[in-house]
């Protein structure tokens, strides 16, 4: 048989653990808030990182197809800027507004009758910039794979106030990665 006093002192012990103290919650709730504020910073920062990493590589995307077309068809590719909308604007210089690819079937060095649109991009999202030092506003590659680039000519993805990244087009078409070492951004993001 069961004794009542011990059913008793069962119901007190049960009755300790079925919640939380106010004490307990109100800890746990500082504890949360503490690294919301230390966290939220750093995944900013993650965000934009990642969406400048995003965009460096969609251009080297587009380089590397502009080339790879230009050695397939046996005629000159041109990656330009091109303010992208209903109609393509071959005479934009900002790169930010967008960029288009296509093959300049009459090797005028224009988009003109007789030429294709292989690839278009729109403007690049928020203030990320792609710009470029020496004010070009196309690389041609060739149909031996080679660009018009000079030695050395650089792309700049950033925004201010975060490492950005070079990318480094070679005459022979090769196109490359350096990070950037400073959080200052030569670029004019799209508006």
């Amino acid at each position: 048989m069961i004794s009542t006093k011990n059913k008793n002192t069962n119901k007190k012990n049960l009755r300790g653990t079925l919640g939380f103290s106010m004490i307990e919650l109100m800890s746990t709730v500082g504890i949360a808030a503490i690294l919301a504020t230390v966290g939220a910073p750093s995944l900013t920062s993650f965000m934009m990182n990642n969406r400048i990493s995003a965009q460096t590589n969609a251009f080297l995307t587009d380089l590397a197809q502009a080339r790879q077309e230009a050695v397939k068809l046996h005629v000159p590719v041109v990656v330009s800027a091109a303010a992208a909308g209903t109609t393509i604007n071959f005479t934009q210089t900002n790169w930010s507004y967008g960029r288009a690819a296509y093959a300049d079937v009459n090797a005028s060095g224009a988009y003109d009758a007789g030429d294709y649109i292989i690839k278009v991009n729109h403007k690049l999202p928020g203030r990320v910039a792609l710009s470029n030092a020496d004010g070009l506003s196309q690389i041609q590659y060739r149909p031996n794979g080679t660009t018009n680039a000079v030695a050395g000519t650089r792309f700049t993805v950033c925004q201010d106030g975060y490492l950005g990244r070079d990318i480094v087009i070679t005459p022979t078409g090769r196109a490359f990665v350096v990070p950037r070492t400073v959080t200052t951004c030569p670029g004019t993001p799209a508006s």
